[in-house]
């Protein structure tokens, strides 16, 4: 039985009265047979055509004689088909027990002699029951077909006939919400191309910008050239208001169960519909043709594949309109393969400079997306590309290729350290190193997602990390990777890995605020890496053979050495209280950072009475301004620093850095043209705001914090002596940097950093706040630290106003890593 779809529109008084039967019939104790839902197919749009014209016009012909129209057997026939039909509508609609699919094949096999006194006169089966179901479809009440479109979705995937049935109902359906609902769109597709006509203006008024610069200035041919080229391959959700009006005809219409594709589906040939009716005279709408030039790859390859029918059946305006959209799928083709040139061309300047691999790593993703969206847009079409488009699209595909490459190789190589560390034993270093690791790993598994590489959950994440030890683990002879299994096995790697876990399952579950729960997730990483480490190793051993060792029995209260590792490493204190692990500080505390907040405050107020009564430490210095050159004054320890430190202005517009110093300490003429770049670019060319900032922006405002843990709240320092004592970290070497960032309203702000790396040595403190520091007329103790693997950094941020008020702002930051050396 090959059903016609059609839509309502047949004017025969005899195939369209209505015998007013119920348009879901009368089932009186009907079997139930509950079908297992599944997945709808999705040829939901292939279903909708524009037949209805030719079965009117056979029906019409066959009931043109006097006696087919006065023949009581037809009337008969008709009138029962209708009933049948309506009680086939309520077998398969999903009522309170589901759909029934034991009578509706039941009445499917009795069809044929239900029809019979009609279908004896010439009158196709198939196009009498299309023409009851869109009769019955149009008497029905939303509530009545939002049951059919569920009971559709179940029994399309019951038997051969069955499902043929309820894909007739379902295009019979389709068009009449199709044929019901441009009325309702049409607005918003007003709205739409009005939108589409300001996106073109601008467009040409950057052409034309670019015309008139072209003769004397080709960096602005650059700039616009690359703007017109983002913007050829942006698209626009113009169709938004209109998809939401068809969204909400169909909630109207009883159809918001559609399944989502089948739902999206509809939708798009309702507005391709209501876009007919703006071309019915067969002239294309140049307002049309723009706004489909616009929009998204996904609409526009929807719209040119709804209604593919012979074109003999295809009304003139229907002509015009696939005429309209056929010129929108060349120009985002064209644009496409332009975006995709344009590219390539800002690769091969980014490629070649090591010092923006980022920049170019963010090009690179988003060459990928537009390459797999150009892939796909011409797939779904069944376009040829271009021939001078596919060199380019086979280059960019290596390019991405060897980059991903790249970026495998990178995270591979940072697990190369840890677990180096684990093979020496080195549990605290290994800690470190894995820390380090996992910040690595996290941006390069981000870039290579941009990259398309498909790492889009967890499973997918692990799967990435264990292949990285995999790889790391294939060059280990036989005796080192038994090594590395025996440390991993050790009492004391099973203890930290234990302990890691359980404190950080509490943190997260228990803790007070987010600070209590990052760093729970912190310890939790680090005994995921551990047990991810341990359980490849493993296998390692097994795929060759060899015998793997005897796995500690992990103790039931974790040893003093083992807090001693974490607090060193990860510079969080626990302990055990009655059995469970206490955590007793973190790195970073709400009470330190109030203190860190009150000391930046105390030392702002003091550099403001310095500044008001003039007893300020500055030197002058020559700069320009708009008319010349100025004296001004500033910190004589910010020139010091200008040589020594690094200070970089973040513009505020685009987000970039530009460092102005780094390490010209005896270039005087460079310090002082660093200076100059402050004073234009940050400072705003205001003596006042540049002197008040050079004495903020220097290495003695950045003592705070060390000083605040040294000499205030030694209570609240994560430094630790080897019997749990207050420390204090002096010395090593120092990288301090300055980020100055000018907002809008005249302010800057300073953040501040320094990291300080390879000390050699901790010194004991006063075990309380006001004791003397000699500890028994001794002077505190001093203990030798590892200096390879030992640093401390630590960040604040303050912020000064137009009227030069300045106050801490954000979050302080201070994060301590150290190994006792021997």
């Amino acid at each position: 039985m090959a059903m016609h779809n059609v839509g309502a529109g047949n004017t025969n008084p005899l195939l369209n009265r209505d015998f007013g039967h119920a348009p879901i019939g009368n089932l009186n104790g009907r079997r139930v047979q509950q079908v297992a839902p599944e997945q709808p197919r999705s040829g939901l749009i292939e279903s909708i055509r524009t037949g209805f014209t030719n079965l009117t016009a056979r029906i019409a012909s066959a009931f043109s004689s006097e006696s087919a129209r006065t023949d009581r057997e037809i009337r008969r026939g008709v009138e029962s088909s209708s009933h049948h039909v309506a009680n086939m509508l309520a077998a398969l609609s999903a009522g309170p027990n589901g759909p029934d699919g034991m009578a509706l094949e039941d009445m499917l096999d009795e069809l044929p002699n239900v029809t019979a006194p009609v279908t004896r006169h010439g009158i196709a089966m198939d196009d009498v029951v299309t023409q009851r179901v869109a009769i019955h479809i149009a008497n029905m009440s939303p509530a009545q077909r939002a049951d059919l479109v569920e009971g559709m979705a179940i029994m399309e995937q019951g038997s051969p006939q069955a499902r043929e049935f309820a894909a007739t109902v379902r295009g019979v359906l389709n068009q009449y919400i199709v044929d019901a609902a441009p009325s309702q769109v049409l607005g918003a597709l007003d709205h739409a191309m009005g939108r589409a006509d300001q996106i073109w203006e601008i467009e040409r008024a950057m052409a034309a910008h670019l015309q008139a610069v072209e003769a004397d200035d080709q960096d602005a041919i650059q700039q616009l050239s690359a703007q017109i080229a983002d913007q050829q391959a942006r698209s626009y959700d113009l169709l938004a208001p209109a998809k939401a009006a068809v969204h909400q005809v169909l909630s109207e219409y009883g159809m918001d169960r559609l399944p989502p594709e089948q739902h999206e589906q509809l939708a798009m040939a309702i507005i391709r519909h209501s876009m007919n009716q703006m071309v019915a005279d067969g002239t294309p709408n140049v307002s049309l043709s723009q706004m489909l030039v616009l929009l998204p790859n996904q609409d526009v390859a929807q719209l040119f594949s709804i209604e593919q029918s012979d074109v003999l059946d295809v009304a003139p305006s229907e002509l015009a309109l696939q005429s309209s959209v056929l010129g929108a799928v060349s120009m985002r083709a064209d644009r496409m393969a332009t975006a995709l040139h344009h590219h390539a061309a800002q690769l091969d300047a980014l490629e070649q400079n090591a010092e923006v691999r980022d920049a170019y790593l963010d090009k690179l993703g988003n060459t990928e997306t537009l390459l797999r969206g150009f892939e796909r847009f011409h797939q779904r079409l069944n376009m040829n590309v271009d021939p001078d488009v596919a060199p380019v699209l086979a280059a960019l595909n290596q390019r991405i290729e060897t980059a991903r490459n790249e970026l495998i190789n990178s995270a591979t190589a940072a697990m190369d350290a840890p677990l180096q560390a684990l093979q020496a034993g080195d549990l605290g270093d290994a800690l470190v190193l894995l820390g380090q690791a996992h910040e690595t790993g996290d941006t390069l598994v981000t870039q290579l997602g941009h990259l398309g590489a498909g790492l889009e959950g967890a499973d997918d994440l692990m799967a990435f990390r264990e292949a990285r030890i995999q790889t790391l683990l294939q060059p280990l002879s036989n005796q080192e990777l038994q090594a590395l299994s025996r440390q991993l096995e050790s009492p004391a790697a099973q203890s930290l890995s234990h302990v890691l876990a359980e404190a950080g399952s509490n943190l997260i579950a228990n803790g007070p605020d987010n600070q209590h729960e990052k760093t729970g997730l912190i310890l939790l990483n680090r005994a995921t890496d551990l047990e991810l480490i341990r359980i490849t190793t493993a296998g390692a051993l097994a795929a060759r053979n060899l015998p793997a060792p005897e796995q500690a029995q992990i103790p039931d209260l974790p040893d003093p050495a083992t807090l001693l590792t974490i607090r060193q490493a990860l510079g969080v204190q626990l302990s055990v209280d009655n059995g469970q692990i206490r955590v007793d500080g973190l790195p970073v505390q709400q009470e330190l950072q109030n203190e860190i907040n009150a000391g930046v405050l105390k030392l702002i107020d003091d550099i403001k009475q310095r500044l008001d009564n003039g007893s300020d430490n500055v030197v002058p210095i020559n700069l320009q301004n708009a008319h010349g050159a100025q004296q001004v004054y500033v910190a004589s320890t910010f020139m010091a620093d200008l040589g020594r430190a690094t200070y970089i202005v973040i513009d505020r517009d685009n987000g970039r850095g530009l460092t102005v110093s780094r390490s010209t300490e005896n270039d005087d003429a460079q310090k002082l043209q660093a200076a100059q770049t402050i004073f234009e670019n940050v400072a705003n060319r205001n003596p006042a705001m540049l002197r008040l900032l050079s004495h903020l922006a220097h290495q003695g405002t950045l003592a705070v914090l060390p000083e605040i843990l040294a000499m205030h709240r030694p209570d609240l320092s994560p430094i630790r002596t080897p019997d749990g004592a207050a420390g204090m970290i002096p010395g090593g070497h120092s990288n301090t940097r300055y980020y100055l960032s000018p907002d809008a309203d005249g302010g800057i702000t300073l953040h501040c950093e320094v990291d300080q790396f390879k000390p050699n040595v901790m010194v004991r403190l006063a075990p309380n706040p006001g004791e003397d520091d000699a500890v028994d007329g001794d002077l505190p103790g001093q203990y030798l630290l590892d200096e390879q693997n030992s640093h401390q950094r630590y960040s604040y941020t303050i912020h000064i106003d137009a009227d030069l008020n300045a106050t801490p702002t954000g979050v302080a930051t201070y994060d301590v890593h150290y190994t006792f050396g021997q």
